[in-house]
């Protein structure tokens, strides 16, 4: 299920194992297109057929437009956004920021 799951965000590279079954995340390893918009959710269903949401956070982001989600410029540099329209919205925030694993090297 993991494997389906990530494999949407693109090529699984590794899954860490999750041994004692503790944690309500997963790490994965996945080749990202660095030319699309970082998805930040997904929605599946689960076992009973309800549909719940994914949220995915990121380990290693670097810069990163807040407006478009792609990586590599902001959104002042940000080809889709348009400073003197005030409906732009940001879909992307540092919250997918996801904290490095503790005690590895």
């Amino acid at each position: 299920m993991i494997r389906s799951i990530a494999a949407n965000l693109g090529d699984v590279m590794e899954i860490e194992k999750n041994e004692l079954c503790l944690e309500k995340y997963r790490r994965v390893k996945v080749m990202l297109d660095v030319m699309k918009p970082l998805r930040i959710y997904q929605r599946i269903k689960n076992k009973e057929g309800k549909v719940i949401k994914v949220d995915y956070k990121y380990e290693r982001l670097p810069f990163l437009c807040f407006m478009c989600g792609i990586m590599g410029y902001n959104e002042k540099d940000c080809p889709n956004y348009d400073s003197e329209d005030n409906s732009n919205e940001l879909g992307w925030g540092v919250w997918l920021n996801a904290s490095p694993p503790k005690g590895r090297n």
